[in-house]
């Protein structure tokens, strides 16, 4: 793995930008930079409905499982505030993006996060062709779904604050319930903002489905957990195309009524770092080396640094899950064993609960969550286990030699 600081080896996804459907296309700037295309849906694979996991696992939200929720499981609908949301705009621009033009300039001042922006964003490239197209998407005569990619926890989603602010203010976002619920004050605020807590069972489908109808956006990002690949869109959960097929079956079911045209648009950023960011790469390294108890690698050159801390990180991993490595883990043969490390895991799992769940590899993963937690009365050790190895295979899963597996990488990555 060779880090090469500028170098951007995904300009032939960019070219193809062009060839895709109708993404709405944005670019950004981060000290950093970014750019969009929308990969399709995929369809779900239900289980066998034959076998008793799978009745137990795909019982449909109800009204019961929500009157008994609590904490930040308890769903209630958005009480959205124009003057709320419309009063956050500036205060993300400044406080969450940009910082103040003049002092995150000057030298120390602009190390604090209030001067220089929280996520120091300094150009968000979002061509004035590009916003009106996604602007007319979202126009009041069409139920719309902004379906962004999710590449981190934080800095997208200030992102898409403020792509709706520019083409539909009033758009509801969906985000963690633990985020949204966290406390009462904290619901109080989400809520006015017109934030959807993704509580099971709970009504944030059927909210979504009326706020389009009356003509405003609903966001969800469909690759449902941060991906931190935004050079890559991972596979995506069908949530937003279900909603907007619930809205288009909403207006079929009123005869005589004019059909309202449901849209689903998608964009997608992407962040670039305007310079060699080499020194505080190699300080977040050490840190991650400390935390870990993993052996240090000062000297060493940042991709060779890099490497070993993902080898370190895999070895301790397959320990912990009781693992034994084909061959000794190093940096040539690291993808192979972490592929036999991914299907051991996986191979337990469904020994565990004697079922092989139909669908790709995420959908199989949703389906063993369902039925883990359906399950997790009855034994809440194997449960808690299970959790564990799905979280370590996600993990996994993420850090493929489709994209870090090149003859260089870039910072970005």
């Amino acid at each position: 793995m060779n880090a090469q600081p500028g170098n951007d080896p995904h300009k032939r996804e960019e070219q193809d930008l062009d060839k895709t459907p109708r993404p709405e296309r944005l670019e950004e700037l981060r000290e950093e930079k970014t750019s969009p295309t929308l990969p399709s849906a995929p369809t779900t694979v239900p289980l066998p409905t034959e076998s008793p996991l799978a009745q137990a696992s795909l019982k449909p939200a109800n009204t019961d499982r929500q009157a008994s929720a609590t904490g930040s499981r308890k769903y209630y609908d958005p009480q959205p505030s124009s003057f709320m949301i419309k009063m956050n705009i500036p205060v993300n621009r400044i406080f969450n993006l940009y910082g103040i033009p003049i002092l995150r300039k000057i030298p120390i001042v602009k190390e604090f996060p209030l001067f220089s922006g929280l996520t120091r964003i300094k150009e968000i490239n979002f061509p004035e062709k590009e916003q009106e197209r996604l602007a007319a998407s979202c126009s009041k005569d069409k139920a719309t779904f902004l379906a962004p990619n999710h590449p981190e926890f934080f800095t997208d989603w200030m992102i898409d604050k403020e792509v709706t602010a520019r083409v539909s203010p009033m758009t509801a976002h969906w985000a963690a319930h633990e985020i949204v619920n966290s406390d009462p004050a904290s619901r109080w605020f989400w809520s006015k903002n017109n934030i959807i807590a993704n509580c099971p069972g709970g009504g944030g489908k059927e909210y979504s489905v009326k706020w389009a109808l009356n003509g405003d956006a609903v966001l969800l990002h469909p690759e449902g957990k941060v991906s931190w690949t935004g050079g890559k869109v991972h596979e995506l959960f069908p949530g937003v195309a279900r909603m907007a097929l619930s809205a288009v079956e909403a207006t079929e079911a009123k005869p005589g009524t004019e059909k309202i045209p449901v849209v689903v648009a998608p964009f997608i950023s992407r962040f670039y770092f305007d310079r060699d960011i080499s020194k505080p790469l190699h300080k977040e390294m050490r840190k991650i080396e400390k935390k870990l108890n993993l052996e240090s690698g000062k000297g060493e050159s940042l991709e060779e640094r890099f490497a070993a801390i993902q080898v370190g990180i895999l070895r301790k991993q397959m320990v912990r899950f009781g693992l034994k490595p084909s061959q000794p883990i190093s940096a040539s043969n690291f993808f192979s064993i972490q592929s036999e490390a991914k299907e051991s895991l996986r191979t337990e799992i469904f020994e565990r609960y004697n079922t092989t769940p139909p669908g790709s590899e995420a959908e199989q993963l949703r389906q063993i969550n369902k039925i883990a937690r359906a399950l997790k009365d009855d034994d809440k050790e194997l449960f808690r286990d299970t959790k564990k190895r799905i979280t370590e295979i996600e993990r996994l899963g993420s850090f493929t030699s489709d994209v870090y597996g090149g003859e260089t990488l870039s910072q970005e990555q």
